[in-house]
């Protein structure tokens, strides 16, 4: 996973054990690899650096200037180049950790395991549950388990869900695309048996269309 705040590339990634890191490369000239030095990446979280070793980051955003990593079964945290902080670990409840984030200037918005998003005011950290077991009009419990995706296009903010199928094979439930006007939630393009694929794992915005 690769995003990028100013002239700094930052690298998230993790295959095994303890492999849930973050680095950084300082862009100078047109990459990250010198024929002098090589590689000049730098590391900066993980390994009990921001928070303790795991096996993956699942998502990783900017609001311009800063950057907010998604660790499974710790939480949000957020690095403004040189501290990490704790954003939001999901303490006050037993819901996981987010599996999808996404930033602007105002808010930063967690997607979750348990079907759920959460919208975090960056001035003053404060959070919301704005999305899932029918908040908002939004979906319920059952066929909707996993928030995938979410992005902002033409001043909404959508959410990507998997069904139960992710899980649990034969029950009908597929993926839905949600859009939220910032009071109520409602599904675009299927049905409420949700997409025949079992999940929407990612979205973007090209040429003034959604694509997913």
């Amino acid at each position: 996973l690769f995003r990028s705040v100013g002239s700094t590339m930052y690298a998230a990634f993790g295959a095994g054990t303890g492999d849930g890191d973050v680095w950084k490369c300082t862009v100078s000239g047109s990459n990250c690899w010198t024929a002098s030095s090589g590689l000049v990446w730098t590391f900066v979280g993980g390994d009990a650096t921001g928070w303790a070793a795991t096996t993956e980051i699942r998502s990783i955003t900017t609001d311009g200037t800063t950057l907010w990593v998604a660790v499974p079964s710790q939480g949000v945290f957020s690095y403004n180049g040189s501290t990490w902080s704790s954003r939001w670990d999901g303490s006050s409840n037993t819901y996981p950790s987010s599996n999808s984030i996404l930033a602007d200037s105002t808010y930063v918005y967690y997607g979750n395991d348990q079907g759920t998003v959460v919208r975090d005011t960056i001035a003053n950290n404060t959070d919301t549950y704005i999305g899932g077991h029918n908040i908002n009009s939004s979906w319920g419990n059952k066929g909707m388990r996993r928030v995938t995706s979410l992005t902002n296009f033409n001043g909404y903010l959508y959410a990507a869900t998997a069904g139960d199928d992710w899980y649990n094979s034969g029950n009908g439930w597929g993926a839905q695309l949600w859009r939220y006007d910032g009071t109520n939630w409602s599904v675009i393009g299927a049905n409420s048996g949700g997409f025949i694929t079992q999940s929407i794992c990612s979205m973007t915005v090209y040429k003034n269309k959604l694509y997913y």
